[in-house]
């Protein structure tokens, strides 16, 4: 088989299918990803991505196209024709390539007999081209923009169609590379010149500290990047890590902290003598971290695996961030994959889970002690329902200030700063 663009998209694609899903982060650090040129590297990326962003919208095509129920294909042929209409649909490259390279890709995976029918479907739409629906309705929206249609009917119904079709749009859209500099091995100012003096385009962020916007699909591979002189971070990520006073804390904890951005952050945050403890449930998942925090070169950070819900941990804490499992819902536009996994029936059964870790977090603080509660969820289940819920069975907290919840604005993320008020206060 072939290693060329497609054929290392089509492996993501189905890598990223059953319960074992590698996620797609990791898959884009594999060796068949980056032994890539550059320019095949930005082809995979643009077809994983944008099929993923468009899956509805590319079977409704097929549908419109087959004799038979698109869940008699196999698998691997169903991935190959979602690529080449993709092509055909949104990409510039030449009809005729695009046919070509795809039945190709289709012989490359020793499907030979699926490669005529690959030919006469691509050949078929560019012949009829089938119109997608146009109603203003959660069906044809949830068709047009790929977004499940449960999830569309709930925004319909708290934004209207025109909120809804916005924020639909700008979940297509390709997201921004927010870089943070780590200052533990290099100042801002040095990475700015070493940037300009290598011609990556970049931009200073308007609020976020140390924080800047890149342009560059590919810089992953960078040596500043890989060397660990700064990393990827989203900015709504960012501006959880960024929330509350820490000057006179003593002990801090990120709960549920890989793969450990928010505890970096933190790490440079807090004052010199005060202690952090990145705590998790996931032995693998803190190994990871701490392999990353070794080559960012983060101090004093203290690893810590735990169960929230029988957690060894005492309460003596006065900052902890609580950023719970969650949908995913407010991080579509990065990661388009989530779109496909989820039902609605998680909502119920994460915001249990969630409400579960709140309950435990707040017993670790002391009192003065502040937490917060964050998600990149979209949905009040897993927002303003989990709070509500946790403050009417616990009269010792407090909410401060009002939730903050940027979804419709920017790079969207949901936060509640709680506070134990000193005792006869």
């Amino acid at each position: 088989m072939r290693h060329g663009s497609r054929a290392v998209a089509l492996r993501i694609l189905l890598g990223n299918q059953d319960d074992q899903r590698i996620p797609l982060e990791r898959q884009f650090q594999g060796s068949s990803f980056t032994s890539l040129q550059a320019r095949d590297r930005r082809l995979t990326t643009e077809l994983v991505y944008g099929v993923l962003r468009n899956r509805s919208l590319l079977d409704f095509q097929l549908d419109s196209l087959l004799d038979r129920p698109r869940s008699s294909l196999d698998p691997e042929v169903l991935e190959i024709i979602r690529i080449g209409l993709f092509q055909l649909s949104f990409l510039r490259i030449p009809n005729w390539a695009a046919v070509h390279e795809t039945v190709q890709l289709c012989k490359d995976m020793r499907k030979f007999s699926a490669s005529a029918l690959v030919n006469a479907i691509l050949r078929r739409f560019l012949q009829v081209s089938p119109s997608l629906p146009d109603e203003d309705n959660a069906e044809s929206l949830a068709i047009r923009y790929s977004h499940p249609e449960w999830l569309v009917h709930r925004y319909i119904s708290r934004y209207g169609l025109r909120g809804t079709q916005q924020i639909l749009e700008r979940n297509n859209q390709p997201p921004q590379l927010y870089l943070w500099t780590n200052l533990f091995k290099m100042t801002f100012e040095d990475l700015c010149w070493e940037l300009e003096r290598e011609g990556v385009s970049f931009q200073l962020h308007p609020s976020l500290p140390n924080c800047l916007i890149v342009r560059s699909n590919s810089f992953v591979q960078h040596r500043l990047y890989r060397e660990g002189y700064c990393f990827l971070m989203d900015a709504a990520s960012q501006e959880v890590a960024h929330l509350g006073d820490l000057r006179q804390c003593r002990v801090l904890g990120d709960f549920c902290a890989a793969p450990g951005g928010k505890s970096f952050l933190l790490s440079l945050r807090k004052p010199a003598n005060a202690h952090l403890y990145s705590c998790d449930i996931s032995f693998s998942r803190l190994n990871q971290l701490r392999q990353r925090a070794n080559l960012y070169q983060i101090p004093h950070i203290r690893l810590v695996q735990a169960d929230l819900n029988n957690s060894p941990l005492k309460p003596h804490f006065d900052f902890i961030l609580l950023d719970v499992p969650c949908t995913g819902t407010a991080t579509l536009r990065s990661n388009p994959d989530i779109r496909w996994r989820l039902n609605e029936h998680d909502l119920n059964r994460l915001s249990g889970i969630q409400l579960s870790l709140l309950r435990n977090s707040f017993q670790l603080l002391r009192e003065g002690g502040q937490l917060i509660y964050a998600t990149c969820s979209t949905e009040p289940e897993e927002n303003e329902d989990v709070v509500e819920d946790f403050l009417s069975g616990e009269p010792g907290a407090q909410l401060r200030g009002f939730p903050l919840s940027t979804f419709l604005e920017r790079e969207s993320f949901f936060a509640a700063s709680l506070v134990r008020p000193f005792k006869g206060k």
